[in-house]
C-alpha cells in the first residue's frame, strides 16, 4: 500500500485517503488523482499520481506513481524569491511590495489602526556615489537595510521603492 511507502512505520491508510473515491462508482468519480506531498522526515517533495484501470480479466486495480520533484520545488522557491525580491538588498521590490502592501491595507479597519507605513529617502546618495563612486553608494544602502531589518519585527517588512528610497511596512 501507498501508506507504507509514503509514511514508514504506519499501520493504517491514512485518514484523509483520497483513492478510496477513486474506486467509488458515482457520476462524479474522479478516474485519475495527483497531488504534490512534501515528507516531513526528510523534506523532500513528491508528486503522486494514482488512477484506476482495467486490469487483464482481473477488474479495476489500482496504478499510483511517486516522482521526487525536490529539485522543482527548490527551483520554484528561487523563482519566487528572485521574482518578488531586490537583487541587491534582499528586500521586497516594488513589484511584490505594493501588492503585499494593498493586502495588508484591506484588512478590516481594526487592524489598519494598528498598522504603520513609513517612506524612507536616503539623502545624500547623489553626492556619495559621484564622490566616492556606486560601490560606496551601494554599501550606504546595504547598511541601511541592515540596520532598518534589525529594527522590525517578522510582521513587519521592507520594500525597496526606488533607487534610495524604501517603504517601511509595520504592523
Amino acid at each position: 500500500p501507498c501508506w507504507r511507502l509514503l509514511h514508514p512505520g504506519q499501520t493504517e491508510k491514512c485518514p484523509s485517503c483520497p483513492l478510496t473515491n477513486l474506486f467509488s462508482d458515482g457520476p462524479e468519480t474522479p478516474k485519475r488523482l495527483s497531488w504534490e506531498l512534501q515528507m516531513p522526515e526528510t523534506g523532500k517533495w513528491y508528486q503522486v499520481k494514482n488512477s484506476i484501470i482495467d486490469w487483464i480479466q482481473e477488474g479495476k486495480a489500482h496504478l499510483g506513481t511517486l516522482s521526487d520533484i525536490t529539485y522543482r520545488k527548490q527551483y520554484e522557491a528561487q523563482l519566487q524569491r528572485l521574482a518578488s525580491t531586490d537583487a541587491m538588498t534582499d528586500v521586497y521590490n516594488r513589484k511584490w511590495g505594493s501588492e503585499k502592501l494593498r493586502k495588508r491595507f484591506q484588512a478590516d479597519a481594526a487592524a489598519r489602526a494598528r498598522q504603520t507605513l513609513c517612506f524612507a529617502d536616503l539623502d545624500g546618495l547623489k553626492r556619495i556615489n559621484d564622490l566616492l563612486g556606486h560601490a560606496a553608494g551601494d554599501e550606504m544602502i546595504l547598511n541601511v537595510i541592515r540596520v532598518a531589518s534589525s529594527c522590525i519585527r517578522k510582521d513587519d517588512f521592507i520594500v525597496r521603492w526606488g533607487g534610495d528610497e524604501f517603504v517601511i511596512f509595520l504592523n
